[in-house]
């Protein structure tokens, strides 16, 4: 099969993102493969804030991360570090209406505001939580490519690559002692308390 053959067998337009249909995605991913720089960064940023949009996740997102997996795995994607990136921030993201219903100042305004529109708002945190378990799903298939970059040379990438192990409690057995290990060298600031922080978390679920 070739890379990212599967693309255009989505219905990307019944689908949606932060500014609306995901019509959009196929196209950027694509431009991810691109030999021009400029023309990666500007997909990769513009992909960034349609499927994670300042750490949001969406519909869109779960039929976004197999194929961004997919550009992980192939030696001819250029700028990998920039799709673990969204890889990752995509693994941490929470859908828009994430906790609300514990929140009650915030239910009751956001109950009144979703019933203008017709909408009930548990409905829509219902459509959240099944976002956020399709992406889950997702992001577990690969897991294990995310270990490899809790070493690299930036340390945005190794605090990034901390965060997710810790919403993947599953992974323990094995993200644990990479943890562990990588928090003996770290010499960055955020980056080690970030590691820290998710040792402990992973500690207490054992």
């Amino acid at each position: 099969m070739d890379m990212l053959e599967g693309l255009d067998k989505i219905n990307w337009s019944q689908l949606h993102h932060a500014y609306g249909d995901a019509s959009n995605v196929p196209i950027l991913i694509r431009k991810l493969l691109s030999q021009d720089e400029g023309e990666r960064d500007e997909a990769e940023q513009d992909l960034f804030n349609c499927i994670c949009h300042q750490g949001t996740i969406w519909e869109a997102t779960s039929y976004a991360v197999p194929f961004l997996w997919e550009l992980i795995k192939s030696p001819e994607t250029p700028d990998k570090l920039k799709i673990i990136f969204l890889l990752a921030s995509s693994g941490i993201g929470k859908h828009t209406f994430h906790g609300i219903l514990e929140d009650e100042k915030r239910r009751q305004t956001w109950t009144s505001i979703m019933a203008k529109s017709g909408k009930i708002l548990e409905d829509e945190v219902k459509k959240g939580q099944a976002y956020e378990e399709a992406i889950h799903l997702s992001i577990a298939k690969e897991f294990s490519l995310f270990y490899p970059y809790l070493s690299d040379d930036l340390y945005a990438i190794r605090d990034h690559i901390a965060r997710v192990f810790r919403e993947y409690p599953e992974f323990i057995s094995e993200t644990l002692p990479l943890l562990e290990k990588a928090l003996a060298s770290e010499n960055n600031v955020y980056a080690k308390e970030t590691m820290e922080n998710s040792i402990k978390i992973l500690s207490e679920v054992e």
